[in-house]
């Protein structure tokens, strides 16, 4: 394996059972990722991408093939390896923006540092650095509905941000987004990217957010065109 490469997966196979139904969603994918770079995936709906982010994000289990996650492999990790991964090393951003409606931008950014155990003063710290960093410290008292779609995207970018990630993976980050907002979103991460050296992998439709990647991975069928 690269030193340089973050991921290499090789081999990757996945099935969902829909009733008596097995659904192929990924066929024998195989690909590297490199440290710092951005990548996105692209494909129609039910081409793959949202099960593939979700296996390289550890949110799914392997059912076939392997991935080596900065030079790890995962299907020889044991539980309390791969959650250590999940935890500390992987950012992600969802479409829905998963915030918690009933706390603050601080808050919610605060909340997976706690669950972390980050201490006080350092949580805090790293709180600040991460809403300045995407431009919301001075809104950092509000609450989800009382933002914007594009400032609640930035709440979820800085949750990512703050626990300093190797990676974060976007699924469609700008889905529910207007053409400007989704923009402002994609130049950040870009920004983040350049900066900050954190490796994107996001995937989308949308043109506008390809412009962004310096690679383009294209899915259909559930193999890697």
């Amino acid at each position: 394996m690269s030193h340089l490469a973050i991921y290499e997966a090789n081999g990757i196979g996945f099935a969902y059972q829909l009733g008596s139904q097995k659904v192929n969603a990924l066929t024998d994918v195989g690909l590297t990722i490199s440290r710092g770079e951005f990548a996105c995936l692209l494909g129609p709906s039910g081409s793959g991408k949202t099960t593939l982010l979700n296996l390289l994000g550890l949110i799914e289990p392997l059912q076939a093939g392997d991935i080596r996650f900065d030079g790890k492999s995962l299907k020889e990790s044991n539980e309390t390896e791969k959650n250590s991964i999940r935890r500390f090393s992987i950012g992600f951003v969802f479409q829905s923006f998963q915030l918690f409606p009933v706390l603050s931008a601080e808050e919610n950014v605060e909340y997976f540092l706690t669950r972390q155990g980050v201490r006080p003063g350092e949580r805090k710290e790293k709180v600040r650095e991460a809403l300045t960093s995407v431009g919301l410290w001075e809104h950092r008292s509000k609450r989800p509905l009382e933002m914007s779609g594009g400032q609640r995207q930035r709440v979820a970018i800085a949750r990512a941000v703050a626990k300093s990630p190797l990676v974060i993976i976007a699924d469609e980050p700008t889905a529910s987004l207007d053409q400007t907002t989704g923009r402002g979103v994609m130049e950040l991460f870009r920004s983040l990217n350049r900066d900050k050296g954190i490796t994107i992998l996001a995937s989308s439709h949308d043109p506008m957010v390809h412009e962004f990647a310096q690679r383009r991975i294209q899915l259909k069928d559930g193999r890697l065109c």
